[in-house]
């Protein structure tokens, strides 16, 4: 070999050598420099955060308020607070500040965060981007890749840092609702045992609906807001001051809460005031929408009374079609049929008492107006539904002719509830009137030939092969 050869050998290796060096320093030293706050939760007494969503957060006993006094918002601060409990790492990304734009860790885009526990500052970081798994953060001169930590638990609109659920109440506490909407009839509700009723005498052929009852009153207890208004405004912009709608719920200690709804706002969203608190709020559309209910919009809209265990046998009547399903001690049974039954049907029991289910819980959508009943045709139905009872008597569903009100198709019917005529779905007639098709017991398919079912590896062969030989009809 020559002397030309050897050197330029010494010299490749020398700068390998020296490559390797770099390369082993290089990962020494992420393995030594470590993120390890050691922040314990439940000791951090305030965290100030500066940035682009600023905001300053301190415990007040088993809580927690922002800067201005008010309720800071409990879910909110539990995800700032766990995060703060998982902020360790030994993936470092980049030392100085050369990367800092890159990851966001510095300048307007950068969360700077302190946190004080014991009186005293305990930790000051800086949150940037977000990374994959996790977020960047820079403590100590390092930044570091901080898995299952996220930027939005440090950096927040103000409204997401505050309490904007309006009462500190549940539902089955409430005692007695009460509503009074402007230009309409008060009225109030109660509620006992977990069952909401009208307080009071009910009008004139007027059927409650519990279950409408609980739906408002758990919109109201439950109510949140999407926003706080921070800058006064007008109240002739917020529509607060004069004839306002207002409701309110006493609970079982007798404390009263209320709710006052004002004008939209550009957005057509909603203002409002909790009484007792100068806060302007603002709910959405549709959460105002589901408190400002007239008493109207709480009747019962299901035509039908009925009892599916008290129904002896059931017809589905449509034309020249008819269906009987009679019940007896082995159960379900079909009785009559007009239409020839489809090949290899075996009626399925369960389909009739999912009918007559169906049947009892079929709602309308609204009452058939006034001018519009005499074309109802109910007492010449185009088809029906009919429960004879065990102890005497029919149940029955009339369909009539179909209609358009409130800009929806709707069929006209009328039940064994009440005298009125009602507003049905189309989709539920038919499916009140579905054929026998319908009540055909439906066969699970075996496993595909070969095809061991899920557990019977386990067992002996001979008892597997003869489970085989079954499930697939051989």
């Amino acid at each position: 070999m020559s002397k030309s050869t050897i050197a330029s050998l010494v010299v490749f290796g020398g700068l390998l050598a020296a490559l390797l060096g770099l390369r082993l320093g290089e990962g020494a030293s992420r393995g030594i420099r470590r993120l390890e706050l050691g922040l314990e939760p439940a000791s951090v007494e305030r965290v100030v955060i500066r940035g682009k969503n600023p905001v300053e957060l301190r415990r007040q006993g088993e809580g927690w308020q922002l800067a201005d006094g008010r309720a800071a918002d409990p879910g909110a601060v539990k995800q700032l607070l766990d995060s703060l409990g998982r902020l360790e790492s030994s993936e470092v990304v980049a030392e100085g500040e050369a990367r800092d734009a890159e990851y966001e860790v510095a300048g307007e885009k950068a969360q700077q965060v302190e946190i004080h526990a014991g009186g005293a500052l305990a930790a000051s970081f800086s949150v940037g981007k977000a990374a994959p798994g996790g977020v960047y953060l820079k403590a100590g001169g390092a930044t570091y890749l901080v898995p299952k930590v996220f930027p939005y638990a440090f950096s927040r609109a103000p409204s997401g840092w505050y309490q904007l659920k309006l009462f500190d109440a549940k539902v089955e506490d409430a005692r007695r609702l009460e509503v009074a909407l402007a230009g309409e009839p008060a009225y109030a509700l109660r509620q006992q045992d977990g069952v909401w009723a009208l307080d009071g005498a009910s009008p004139p052929g007027f059927r409650f609906d519990a279950g409408a009852g609980r739906a408002l009153g758990m919109a109201l207890v439950n109510a949140r807001a999407i926003d706080l208004v921070l800058e006064p405004l007008a109240p002739e912009k917020t529509g607060l001051a004069g004839a306002v709608d207002r409701l309110a719920f006493v609970d079982a200690q007798g404390q009263r809460h209320a709710l006052a709804l004002g004008a939209a706002t550009d957005k057509q969203d909603v203002y409002a005031q909790v009484e007792g608190s100068q806060d302007v709020l603002v709910l959405a559309k549709a959460s105002a929408a589901l408190l400002r209910k007239r008493l109207a919009e709480l009747r019962d809209l299901r035509p039908m009374a009925l009892a599916p265990d008290q129904v002896k046998r059931l017809r589905l009547e449509e034309g020249a079609r008819r269906l009987v399903f009679e019940r007896g001690q082995a159960g379900w049974g079909l009785l009559e049929t007009s239409e020839p039954a489809p090949a290899g049907f075996e009626l399925e029991p369960a389909a009739v008492e999912r009918r007559l289910q169906a049947l009892a819980q079929a709602r309308a959508y609204a009452l058939a107006p006034q001018g519009t009943r005499g074309r109802s045709s109910p007492e010449r139905p185009t088809a029906r539904v009919v429960a004879e009872l065990a102890q005497g008597g029919e149940a029955t569903l009339a369909f009539g002719a179909r209609d358009k009100v409130q800009d929806r198709e709707g069929v006209y019917a009328r039940g064994n509830a009440d005298a009125e005529v009602y507003m049905l779905d189309p989709a539920t007639q038919r499916s009140l009137l579905g054929g026998l098709e319908t009540f055909k017991k439906s066969v699970r398919p075996g496993p595909p030939p070969g095809r061991m079912p899920q557990g019977l590896e386990q067992l002996p062969p001979e008892v597997r092969a003869k489970l085989m030989q079954q499930l697939q009809g051989r």
